[in-house]
């Protein structure tokens, strides 16, 4: 392998984990916006203190399915004040 494709290659996986945080950052803020803004701060808190990004997306997705309301297609019909429909049937590798 040259120089020029690992470097390739790198930069390439430095994206990729920058796209991923951003996505879990996103995910972040849709966990908070289930709750009522006056607790905003303190679920970013609590979603922040996980170790693990798995945990974070089965914790996000029990609070969506117990105080959220889904139409028969998994579609959220409660809206999230975010702009992001969030759909039941993510997994945990989502």
């Amino acid at each position: 392998m040259t120089d020029k494709t690992r470097d390739d290659y790198a930069l390439a996986i430095g994206k990729i984990a920058l796209v991923w945080n951003a996505y879990h950052e996103v995910l972040g803020q849709i966990f908070c916006s289930i709750f009522t803004k006056s607790h905003g701060q303190t679920s970013l808190a609590i979603w922040h203190c996980l170790d693990s990004e798995r945990t974070q997306r089965r914790l996000l997705r029990v609070a969506a399915e117990t105080h959220l309301h889904w139409n028969k297609k998994g579609v959220c019909t409660k809206n999230l004040n975010t702009g992001v429909v969030v759909m039941k049937s993510a997994q945990d590798g989502a």
